[in-house]
C-alpha cells in the first residue's frame, strides 16, 4: 500500500468518525488522539522495573540519535513527522519502502 494511498484512506477514516462524534455515537475520534501531556503527580507516580529501565527522560527528536538504535530513531522520526502532518506513513523496518507492489 503506497503512503499516498494509505494517506487519503486515513482521511477518510478520521473524517467517517469525526461524523460519528458528532452524531453523538463516539465520544470521541480516536484519529485525533494526541499524546497529551502528564501533570507533575503522574509524572511523579512512574515506577520502573530496576531489572528493566534504570530512568527514563524525555527527549527531542535530534536528542535520538543519542538515546537509541538507529532503527528506532528512523521509527520515531517518521511517527513525529507523521503526527505533525496529522497522516499516518507505511514503514517497513523503520523506513519508507523503496518498491511499491503492484
Amino acid at each position: 500500500m503506497s503512503g499516498g494511498y494509505a494517506r487519503n484512506i486515513y482521511g477518510d477514516v478520521r473524517a467517517v468518525l469525526s461524523a460519528a462524534v458528532d452524531d453523538g455515537l463516539l465520544p470521541r475520534n480516536p484519529c485525533s488522539a494526541n499524546g497529551g501531556q502528564l501533570s507533575q503527580d503522574q509524572l511523579a507516580s512512574i515506577k520502573l522495573e530496576p531489572d528493566e529501565l534504570k530512568s527514563f527522560a524525555f527527549v527531542t527528536v535530534d536528542q535520538l540519535t543519542e538515546r537509541t538504535i538507529p532503527r528506532l530513531v528512523r521509527r520515531i522520526r517518521a511517527a513525529v513527522e507523521s503526527k505533525m502532518g496529522s497522516a499516518p506513513v507505511y514503514l517497513e523496518h523503520g523506513e519508507e519502502p523503496r518498491n511499491r507492489a503492484a
